[in-house]
């Protein structure tokens, strides 16, 4: 187990209780596997200019594609969301 201790801050925990009040089920289920799967395709970045040390840029908000590809998918999520 990784020694490796991070504190939590208001919205994470807040983030956290919301997923833990949502009643057991499908919808629950599946809620999880989404935020999953969406956070390791927001993880993987294959940034042309990625080095071993990281990404060269301080910001996901430059014109670097991979990151705008995931801006976009999420703009299209909060847009579906509100929609709703």
């Amino acid at each position: 187990m990784s020694s490796d201790v991070r504190t939590l801050d208001d919205r994470e925990l807040s983030l956290i209780w919301a997923l833990r009040d949502l009643p057991e089920g499908r919808l629950r289920a599946d809620l999880l596997a989404l935020l999953d799967e969406f956070l390791s395709f927001a993880q993987d970045l294959r940034c042309a200019q990625m080095q071993a040390d990281g990404v060269p840029c301080p910001s996901a908000h430059t014109a670097c594609d991979e990151c705008q590809r995931v801006l976009a998918r999420l703009d299209r999520i909060r847009a579906a969301v509100r929609t709703a």
